[in-house]
């Protein structure tokens, strides 16, 4: 997760906590032919300098 937010966005961030973990499968989404599950987590900027890019333009 901080290695893919450094080079996404150029921040250095520390993971914090996991939120919540969402089961695909426990909710009323068409079915799909793999197992999904979508973590939250909550993360805290801590330095770096932010970069225009293809991920961070919108932002």
């Amino acid at each position: 997760m901080v290695k893919k937010i450094k080079e996404e966005s150029g921040d250095d961030t520390a993971v914090k906590k996991l939120l919540a973990v969402m089961d695909y499968n426990k909710h009323p989404h068409p079915p799909q032919p793999y197992y999904y599950y979508k973590l939250y987590i909550e993360c805290e900027l801590i330095g770096g300098h932010t970069v225009n890019g293809i991920e961070t333009n919108d932002v």
